[in-house]
């Protein structure tokens, strides 16, 4: 009968934390050494290990030599329970990215597992990512595939930290999880609109968080008029520039279109809401 694993609320690591800033966007192929990541585990023999995979499944690294692999040269243990930490990055204006990374793995399908979370409190919680491809239903990969999602949660964030969490149940062993290539990768509309003597408009803050204010060229004429479309394209809002209020404004989360037109003049701009 299988055995159910057991994840204990409370646990002993041995860690080799020393938490380093980096920069957005971001790409780290391991080949020069550990960089501002760490591990943690439980010390019973299985852990997060840098180098070139040697055992079964998991051979040799996605480009170049090294990689971060689940036991380098042997299968992790039952009961594992390692962590695979990443430095800190700043998300205090960065509205959306894509992080992704490559892996390659061998593991009990549905009782062994790998998640990947973030933590924005240095690591008093942890939250899931929905990273794709992570439990093939054959419990392992044919090859080096990428998983990625898009993040757009952590915005205004400074200090946020990504882990990969390696667990396994109480029998049956294989040879674990390769990661490489890890990448934070940044949406064009994650940079802040910024205006110029040629701007008709501008928009702040952008991304927002609720509150939108919008400046006009003192040249407009009264007749401007500001239209505002969803991700779909259909138009949600349509007023003059001049009498544009604060009411006119209460945006629900998403990604907007906003058009303003002034005599034969035409300028477009994106607004990123985030509630």
């Amino acid at each position: 009968m299988k055995k159910i694993l057991l994840v204990l609320t409370a646990f002993m690591f041995h860690t080799t934390l020393n938490a380093q800033r980096a920069t957005v966007p971001y790409f780290e192929n391991f080949e020069n050494g550990m960089n501002g990541w760490s591990t943690a585990d439980d010390g019973q023999g299985t852990a997060w290990e840098l180098g070139t995979p040697t055992f079964g499944h998991t051979l040799a690294a996605f480009s170049g030599i090294n990689c971060w692999d689940v036991n380098l040269n042997t299968g992790y243990l039952n009961y594992a329970n390692c962590q695979l930490i990443s430095p800190i990055f700043d998300f205090t204006n960065v509205t959306r990215v894509y992080v992704s990374f490559q892996t390659n793995y061998r593991i009990e399908y549905l009782w062994d597992y790998l998640s990947v979370q973030y933590t924005v409190n240095n690591g008093d919680s942890w939250n899931y990512l929905p990273f794709p491809n992570l439990t093939n239903p054959d419990g392992f990969t044919s090859r080096w595939i990428e998983s990625s999602v898009v993040v757009d949660e952590l915005y205004g964030y400074p200090d946020v930290q990504f882990r990969f969490s390696f667990i396994s149940d109480g029998n049956v062993v294989y040879d674990g999880y390769s990661i490489d290539d890890f990448k934070i990768e940044m949406d064009p509309l994650s940079t802040q609109t910024i205006s110029s003597k040629d701007d008709l408009f501008s928009i702040y803050p952008n991304p927002s968080r609720g509150e939108v204010n919008f400046k006009f060229d003192t040249n407009l004429n009264e007749n401007a008029q500001v239209r505002i479309y969803d991700v779909t394209g259909n138009e949600i809002m349509r007023h003059l520039a001049v009498n544009l209020t604060d009411s006119d404004l209460l945006l629900a989360q998403g990604i907007y279109t906003v058009v303003l037109e002034n005599d034969s003049k035409m300028q477009v701009k994106k607004l990123v809401i985030l509630q």
